[in-house]
């Protein structure tokens, strides 16, 4: 009975300090009331009417008003920084935001600058026509000005079309992609005279045989390759590929053995081997494998360029067109004459051969082709 009675006073004792507390808060309302301070009564709604303009498609011009006010709690520090500038209450600006959202371009287009954003559909949207109407309608205040929303602008989307990769171009782009990617580059420039080569094929065209350019620089290309095997690869075999292009993308047919070929059969092999790559017909051997390949841009108007790997070779030839350059005459050397030029980039892999090693395959290179007829240290072409 003795500590029942000492619970009760203490109950009494917390509840006595409660109602103190109570008195005390209610004497400091009333008193917060009498000095004047604004309040206003519990759960009052707070309701703004917006105005703004809808121009039909027809050109007709109608107002509307809704009560539904703009979620100012849900504000971005940039609008609210934009409507302090403005000076423009927020709450008489429709918004156009999801849940209500006063977004900046509401704010915008209120101060006249902008064509009216879109309203995007949320929960808190207004009714059905009123949502359609609010996508083409102008968010202005009811207490300053109304905006006019007859400016055309296009809001369309520019039109394009998705072209589907073939198997063979997503091939290629693998393969150069990892050759690119994990092989090494590096790239040695030349320039070759044209002026023998030039000189051989108006003798075998009075002959009627043809000869390109690009078949005598594969003929120069597999005797390089057999005095410089540094470049050739692992493959005892000189096997030249030629980078041909078909409408599926670039293909590499190859010339097996091209060193032991005369210059009319590989140019031969090379208009075949062509011709079968354009029309799909390729066998799977005749453009898989190689020692070296040749890349010829020479029939466009660009002067030179950089190839990548063809793995699993380790070294590629690009060939630009022949241009005019003046040089000394070989019969004269007291005399300039214009004498056309070819450039050659070769593109290595670094783990494969050196600086070095090409150099000596270009000087090897140069010293064929220079020299259709035969000279010091090389051998007359076999036509």
């Amino acid at each position: 009975p003795h500590t029942a009675a000492m619970h009760a006073s203490r109950r009494l004792a917390r509840f006595a300090r409660g109602a103190s507390r109570l008195a005390d808060a209610s004497a400091r309302g009333g008193a917060r009331r009498a000095t004047g301070f604004p309040t206003l009564p519990p759960h009052a709604p707070i309701t703004t009417t917006a105005s703004y303009q809808v121009t039909a498609a027809n050109g007709q011009t109608t107002s509307r008003e809704t009560s539904a006010p703009p979620d100012l709690a849900r504000v971005w520090p940039s609008v609210r920084r934009l409507l302090a500038e403005s000076k423009l209450d927020g709450s008489n600006i429709a918004p156009t935001g999801p849940k209500r959202t006063l977004t900046k371009g509401d704010v915008l287009a209120a101060m006249g600058l902008c064509a009216p954003p879109k309203a995007q559909q949320s929960s808190f949207s207004f009714s059905p026509t009123e949502t359609a109407s609010s996508e083409s309608s102008s968010a202005v205040s009811s207490s300053t000005k109304t905006l006019d929303t007859n400016a055309n602008v296009s809001e369309e989307e520019p039109s394009f079309e998705d072209l589907p990769v073939t198997p063979t171009r997503r091939v290629i782009a693998s393969r150069l992609l990892a050759s690119k990617a994990g092989a090494p580059h590096f790239y040695v420039s030349s320039d070759v005279s044209l002026f023998g080569v030039e000189k051989l094929r108006v003798d075998l065209k009075h002959r009627g045989v043809k000869a390109s350019v690009n078949d005598c620089v594969m003929y120069a290309v597999s005797r390089a390759l057999s005095s410089v095997p540094e470049i050739n690869g692992a493959d005892a075999a000189v096997d030249v590929a030629v980078a041909v292009a078909t409408p599926n993308g670039l293909i590499t047919p190859i010339v097996r053995d091209a060193d032991s070929k005369s210059l009319s059969t590989i140019g031969a092999e090379v208009r075949e081997l062509a011709k079968r790559a354009r029309e799909g017909k390729l066998k799977p051997h005749e453009f898989t494998g190689g020692s070296f390949s040749v890349s010829n841009l020479g029939m466009f108007p660009v002067d030179s360029f950089s190839a990548i790997l063809n793995p699993p070779q380790g070294a590629i030839m690009a060939v630009g067109r022949g241009r005019d350059k003046l040089a000394i005459d070989p019969a004269d050397e007291t005399n300039l004459v214009s004498s056309p030029v070819l450039s050659l980039t070769v593109s290595a892999d670094a783990r494969f051969a050196s600086e070095a090693d090409v150099a000596r395959f270009l000087e090897a290179f140069k010293d064929v082709l220079e020299n259709p007829e035969g000279g010091e240290g090389t051998e007359k072409w076999a036509l």
